[in-house]
């Protein structure tokens, strides 16, 4: 059965009628763009969040918030579903035959190139806006439509189009990559389009090197040259030894264990002109081949690392734990973190015991990733757990009992140090927050004696 990376939720009817209500506002132009709109309805949605955990703490809804894209996406499903459109994001019917007339003087030969066309025809839209445009479109958007819809005319126009002499200054530039008389397509790129630019002269400028660079590649890959080598058995074995070496725990995390492995791959197979006299072979040696060869190793044997296929399961662990804490279960956030590290550690050694690899004991995570994993999904649920960092909102209601302590501290029959405490951890009981009398004793006391 397919493993699910994670959990879709449906929006709720509370939140469609938000949206819906910000979506008509978009349509009706108050707001700029449709980011501005979706940061308001954001807020609209925090505050519902913030109604529902009053009534229910671990509401299933409220105790996640959701992704900023995934909200601008349901204003787009939305806004079709309400048959409503923003203006701004489609073309008016003057702007339609200004950008329309642009396109096909560019295929036409009158520019060079599309953001020539692109300019021209902004300083066009500028002098006439059309009624319902909130502004001026911007430079990116004029250039796309008119590139995009240049391309689907299959006319190439000068910047596109290569001219019999730009091919063959271009395929002798790929010969000499074939032959070996450089050392990487970039440096052969870079060239040949120096020499293209002297050969066009001052009067347009040269072509763009990354367009150079893969009509270079398109060329050579024709000439039969293999972009890569595969890595060779006695490689791979090596690797896969270090990557075994990786996740037992010799290595804190990958790139020691590349730099290692890279090592010793030079020393038994050698530098181009040594060894097996591979130039690709040398390419294949360096840091960053073997870091990334691991990376892509890992993921291809599905074996646990940051971030990976996995990570969404630790992610369920470290919220189960921040809730426990919350509710008392553990004295703090580095007590469960011992916890959850053993129990991350055992799957993750099923785990790789079934790889190809055969890991029969991944190490576990550092004490202090795993304590830091259960902190930020206390805070993404915002749960209040023993030993966590006070709030702002908290630090407010402090410094006013704070002065009042450091007014009254000498007079005993009040028993100021006491009541400050009592008092403190009731008003921030009353503004949602959990903080024991002694804790706010203990505060009280360090902070008093800061000041002093």
């Amino acid at each position: 059965m397919a493993r699910r990376k994670f959990t879709r939720r449906s929006w709720s009817r509370e939140e469609d009628e938000l949206i819906d209500g910000h979506v008509r506002a978009l349509a009706d132009g108050r707001y700029p763009d449709r980011t501005a709109a979706a940061r308001a309805c954001a807020r609209d949605i925090e505050r519902l969040y913030a109604s529902l955990i009053a009534r229910d703490p671990n509401h299933h809804l409220a105790t996640r918030e959701r992704p900023f894209a995934s909200l601008v996406q349901r204003l787009v499903v939305r806004s079709k579903a309400l048959g409503l459109k923003w203006t701004s994001t489609f073309l008016t019917p003057t702007e339609e035959k200004v950008i329309g007339r642009y396109v096909r003087a560019l295929v036409n030969g009158r520019y060079h190139d599309s953001a020539e066309a692109a300019r021209a025809c902004m300083s066009e839209l500028r002098g006439s806006t059309d009624a319902g445009r909130l502004g001026t479109m911007k430079f990116q958007g004029v250039w796309r439509r008119i590139y995009n819809r240049a391309s689907r005319l299959n006319r190439p126009w000068a910047r596109r189009l290569w001219s019999k002499e730009d091919s063959r200054v271009v395929e002798r530039y790929a010969r000499a990559v074939v032959a070996g008389r450089y050392s990487t397509a970039m440096l052969a790129a870079q060239a040949c389009r120096e020499e293209l630019g002297r050969a066009r002269g001052l009067r347009r400028p040269a072509r763009p090197l990354r367009a150079v660079l893969s009509r270079l590649l398109g060329l050579t890959r024709a000439m039969g040259l293999e972009k890569c080598h595969r890595w060779t058995k006695a490689e791979r074995e090596v690797l896969d030894r270090y990557l075994r070496a990786l996740y037992a725990g010799s290595f804190p995390h990958v790139r020691p264990a590349a730099e290692a492995c890279a090592a010793e791959m030079r020393r038994l197979f050698g530098r181009s002109g040594e060894g097996i006299g591979d130039t690709h072979s040398e390419e294949r040696h360096t840091v960053g081949a073997v870091f990334h060869a691991m990376i892509h190793a890992s993921m291809r044997l599905r074996l646990p690392r940051w971030r990976g296929a996995l990570a969404f399961l630790e992610g369920r662990l470290y919220e189960k734990y921040a809730r426990a804490t919350a509710v008392g279960q553990y004295a703090d956030a580095l007590q469960a973190a011992v916890v959850c590290r053993d129990e991350v550690s055992r799957i993750y050694s099923r785990v790789g015991a079934r790889s190809p690899l055969h890991v029969p004991k991944a190490a576990p995570r550092l004490l202090a990733a795993t304590q830091r994993g259960i902190v930020n999904a206390a805070a993404r649920l915002k749960l209040q757990y023993p030993g966590r960092r006070w709030q702002p909102a908290e630090e407010r209601i402090f410094d006013g009992w704070l002065r009042w302590y450091s007014r009254y501290r000498r007079v005993r029959r009040l028993q100021p140090l006491v009541q400050a405490a009592n008092g403190l951890s009731d008003d921030l009981a009353k503004a949602g927050y959990r903080r024991t009398p002694r804790a706010c004793q203990s505060r009280l006391v360090v902070l008093r004696r800061k000041m002093m």
